[in-house]
Parts: C-alpha cells; sequence; structure tokens
C-alpha cells in the first residue's frame, strides 16, 4: 500500500494508470522507493514498514505491510508506532528549554539536583563529577541497562509490571561502568532516566506532563502520547498500533513503563518528521542557539558522526549537516541541520535495519 502527497503537487496515485497498463515498465522506474519499502515489509520478521520525508513543501509516505506480523490490517501513512528511544530527543529539548529558564544548567554537577543517594551503585566514586551535559551526551559513564540479560528477562517475565524511575536505577546498579564522566561516549538509558528525574524535580510536574505542555501541545503534535501514562486509555481504545517486535518475541503488550524518559512515546511519522523540523529550525526554544548548543555545532568536528547532547551529528566539509536518532524498534529519524527536511522510517522490528529506506528516500528527492 503507498499513499502519499507529492511535493510537486503530484497525487501518490497519479501515475497509477500507467502501472495497470504497464506493471513491468512502471515497477521498475516510476517508484524506486516504493520497492524499496515492499521489499523490506516481505522480510519474515517484519510486521510493516512506515516511511515518510518531509520538506517544507509538503510530505510523502510510503506503506507496506500490515499491524502484525500475522496480519491484521494494512499499515497507513497515519499508523501510530511505539517510537522508542527517538523520545530521548523530547528529553533533551526539555533540559535545554529549562536551561533557559535558569533552572538548571548544563554543567551542574546530577547529585546537586538529585541528591548522592539516587546515583548510588552508579558511578562509584566518580558520582559528583557526573553533569547533565555529560548524561545527554551519553557520557556520564553509567552502566548500559538496555543490554544487561538480567534486566531483559524481568521485562519479558513480568509484561504487567509497572517500573517506576527508582526500579530502573535499582536495575542499573551493580552492573560495570560504561567508563568515566565526560570520556567516550557509551549509549546508555540510564543516562536519560535520571534526566527524567531532574526534570520532574526542577519543574515539580510528571514527566509525561512536561513533555505534554512543554513539546507536543506548542508544536502541534496532537497524535503523540506517553505511552505509559495513558496505557489503560489506549489500551482501552484498541488503537491500531503497529506492533513492535525483538526478532520472534511481540513486546507490544508490555507495560512500557520501562521505558520512563529514554522512550515511551506512541506517535505517528507525520508528527515526528514535523517536530524534527521544527526542532531544527529551534521552535521548542526561546533562543535559537539553544539548537547550535545541542548539536554543538560550535565545537569543530572532523567529517563523520558524532555523539552531541541528545541527536548524532553527521559533519561533513567542516560543518554539521544532518542529525538523527535511532530507535530500537527498528526506527530511523534523520533531520537537515536547519530544519528544511526530515525523514523517518519505521519497521516495527529491532533486528531491522532502518536507514537504508532513509538513505533510498534522500536519493530519491535529489
Amino acid at each position: 500500500m503507498r499513499s502519499s502527497v507529492d511535493p510537486r503537487g503530484v497525487g501518490a496515485g497519479g501515475l497509477g494508470w500507467l502501472a495497470r497498463l504497464w506493471p513491468g515498465r512502471a515497477s521498475a522506474g516510476i517508484d524506486p522507493v516504493q520497492r524499496a519499502v515492499t521489499k523490506a515489509a516481505a522480510t519474515p520478521a517484519v510486521p510493516g514498514v512506515i516511511l515518510r520525508r518531509e520538506t517544507a513543501r509538503g510530505g510523502q509516505s510510503w506503506t507496506a505491510g500490515r499491524l502484525r506480523r500475522d496480519g491484521g490490517p494494512s499499515l497507513r501513512p497515519g499508523t501510530p508506532f511505539h517510537s522508542a528511544s527517538l523520545g530521548k530527543l523530547f528529553t533533551a529539548t526539555a533540559v535545554l528549554q529549562q536551561a533557559e529558564r535558569g533552572a538548571l544548567g548544563l554543567d551542574d554537577p546530577v547529585i546537586a539536583h538529585l541528591g548522592a543517594a539516587t546515583l548510588r551503585g552508579l558511578a562509584g566514586a566518580a558520582a559528583p563529577s557526573i553533569t547533565l551535559r555529560h548524561l545527554l551526551a551519553h557520557r556520564g559513564g553509567l552502566p548500559v541497562l538496555d543490554s544487561d540479560p538480567r534486566f531483559q528477562s524481568a521485562v519479558l517475565d513480568a509484561p504487567a509490571r509497572i517500573w517506576t524511575p527508582e526500579d530502573l536505577l535499582e536495575a542499573a546498579r551493580g552492573l560495570p561502568p560504561s567508563g568515566h564522566p565526560g570520556g567516550q561516549s557509551t549509549y546508555s538509558s540510564t543516562n536519560y532516566h535520571l534526566l527524567g528525574l531532574v526534570l520532574e524535580r526542577v519543574t515539580g510536574t510528571a514527566y509525561p506532563r512536561l513533555i505534554w505542555d512543554e513539546i507536543l501541545t506548542p508544536l502541534g503534535l496532537s497524535r503523540t502520547w506517553h505511552s505509559a501514562a495513558e496505557w489503560p486509555a489506549a489500551r482501552g481504545a484498541q488503537l491500531p498500533v503497529l506492533h513492535h517486535y525483538a526478532g520472534a518475541l511481540d513486546l507490544t503488550d508490555h507495560h512500557p513503563s520501562f521505558e520512563f524518559a529514554d522512550g515511551g512515546f506512541v506517535s505517528t511519522a507525520a508528527d515526528l518528521t514535523r517536530f524534527a523540523r521544527l526542532l531544527a529550525q529551534g521552535a521548542p526554544f526561546a533562543d535559537p542557539r539553544s539548537w547550535t548548543q545541542m548539536i554543538e555545532a560550535d565545537t569543530p568536528r572532523p567529517d563523520g558522526l558524532h555523539q552531541a547532547l541528545g541527536p548524532m551529528v553527521a559533519w561533513q566539509g567542516g560543518a554539521p549537516r544532518a542529525a538523527l536518532h535511532g530507535g530500537f524498534w527498528g526506527l530511523g529519524l534523520k533531520m537537515d541541520i536547519a530544519g528544511d527536511w526530515a525523514c523517518i522510517a519505521a519497521t516495527g522490528q529491532a533486528e531491522h535495519d532502518p536507514w537504508p529506506l532513509i538513505t533510498r528516500a534522500e536519493e530519491a528527492a535529489r
């Protein structure tokens, strides 16, 4: 299935008559992006694929597959999906907003906001030197809870368990540190669990409510919600959400509280490409320099990918060109550094690489 609005003003079905009359030539020459999406969705482990690219002139979407690996309704461009770690961009944005308002400083020690007891068992003697900037860039040296087999088993064995932030920190305590504060970036959701607690402490507002008030509502992301906070209502409504898998395991019905501030949102491709473009344009911020700070554009880097304060940033020719972030359930989100375009791919499968689809959409737009 394909549904889109062509930015040149030609609807997705505008050349459908040619596909019907000359299917071999049409499939070979009309839309290689749709061909790639259909091929990806035909992978046995993948339930379906949603791909979208958006510019100031409009958005174009491609879909294939169904809600579940064993069937269900066909995917549509507006089908919601769990956005996993793409939610870290909401958290990072909220931290930069609070820094603008003077509620916190990026170089504040974490213990200044949460106290030493919260960091107990997470960083040893190095705990006092961990800053909020370190957490944003995954340079806190904290344990990597995401890949711990005991934590994974605990999540899988108790689908209905409601995890509190303290439960998540307790699960990370005793695991080896990933480095030292300010050292090499090592991706760990524990950094973002702590940032979520800091946000709650400095604002006096629960994390999901804060994101709703400060980001989702002002930016018009009307089809995005925090799945743990709204779990009972969402489940009761039986929303047609793309199922998400880790290999053969369907985790759609596992309570999403184990993500807290490192993810946990359900959204649509259109909401997330809108957010990405607005973020790169500085729309969530009072000071446009906050985006520059977020991507660390004032710190020259060699060409390649570098971890910034939330997103990864692709440098080329001595300048930042694009920002991007992945999500565990086979998700990728990429945006032009000035917000001219954004592209997202959602595959519903942790073992499927979404980035070739984004590359194909970029190539087609050139």
